[in-house]
């Protein structure tokens, strides 16, 4: 147990299991309680005073700190936030799919919950953070809960998949932060399959670096990708990014090719012949060459790009 200003703290140190678990009962009300180390899993006030449980990771101290509640004003002040979304849009032969990283910060007021504005017939999969408590989705909108209100900065995933033509112009789908004062970000297209994007409009954005647009997208390494830069504006704007894609027909191709065979005899006057032989090999997918030899031949020696090395002889 310590006191520093003003501030009661309970560590509970480092134990062998996995999880711990701890349940914290103060004699008094009015009190805020800060959990670190750990989860907070029930908190409740009677008469008597106010009851905490947490669980802990077991591989942190888990630390219980109170003092004298303080009347909030924030939680009665109008939510203010700026935020960002970075989307990934990955158009494939029979389905698109939407990757978008959502991140915002408070300017006033407390978010226990945030609204999402999704293209039209976009299906969610997937929502995940370290602050999501659960989500739903009507329509166009996706509501997010967050496990305890955000004061300063929170972060979450959306995954999710809707269908769009395989060839042609495409509305590429956004998905957008209409209650941020500032929306920033960015949004990276790349083709799945054989194809290429031949033109495109934005409209809110601007052409960008993949790997100035964070880890989603600077990740990926196809060579179809375009990425845009959001220019900073509010999340009610007006933003459109269309894209012409071309579809080709896949064509078999050959693993390996010789594209040169050189070769040198030499005949003695009993009839024996030496013959060398150079290959220039255009290789694909193989990491070997079979060669026939005559039945009566014996092979001396063979090197790859002038390395000597042991073919392996076969029947």
């Amino acid at each position: 147990m310590a006191t520093v200003a003003g501030t009661d703290i309970l560590q509970l140190p480092v134990t062998n299991s996995a999880v711990s678990h701890a349940t914290v009962e103060l004699t008094r009300q009015g009190v805020d309680v800060h959990i670190t180390g750990g989860l907070l899993l029930e908190h409740s006030e009677s008469a008597t005073g106010s009851r905490w449980t947490a669980n802990g990771r077991g591989n942190e101290p888990l630390v219980f700190a109170w003092r004298r509640k303080v009347d909030d004003q924030r939680a009665s002040q109008p939510l203010r936030l700026r935020g960002g979304v970075t989307e990934l849009v990955g158009l494939g032969e029979d389905s698109t799919q939407i990757n978008a990283e959502i991140q915002f910060e408070v300017l006033q007021g407390l978010a226990q919950e945030i609204q999402v504005q999704l293209p039209d017939q976009f299906t969610v999969n997937q929502v995940s953070g370290a602050m999501v408590a659960d989500w739903d989705t009507n329509g166009r909108e996706l509501k997010v809960t967050f496990i305890e209100p955000v004061q300063t900065k929170a972060r979450f995933l959306i995954a999710g998949e809707m269908r769009l033509p395989r060839a042609g112009k495409l509305e590429i789908p956004l998905v957008r932060l209409p209650a941020a004062e500032r929306e920033i970000g960015g949004v990276a297209v790349e083709v799945l399959g054989a194809g290429e994007i031949k033109d495109r409009q934005a409209n809110g954005l601007e052409e960008a670096e993949a790997a100035e647009l964070g880890q989603l997208i600077s990740s990926r390494q196809s060579p179809s990708l375009l990425a845009f830069r959001l220019q900073p504006a509010e999340g009610k704007s007006v933003r459109t990014l269309s894209v012409d894609v071309a579809r080709y027909t896949p064509q078999s191709v050959l693993t390996a090719n010789i594209e040169e065979a050189d070769y040198s005899a030499l005949i003695a006057a009993d009839g024996k012949m030496l013959v060398q032989t150079r290959f220039a090999v255009r290789n694909n997918q193989r990491n070997f060459l079979k060669l026939n030899l005559p039945a009566t031949a014996v092979l001396w020696s063979a090197s790859v790009a002038g390395r000597p090395i042991r073919p392996g002889p076969r029947a």
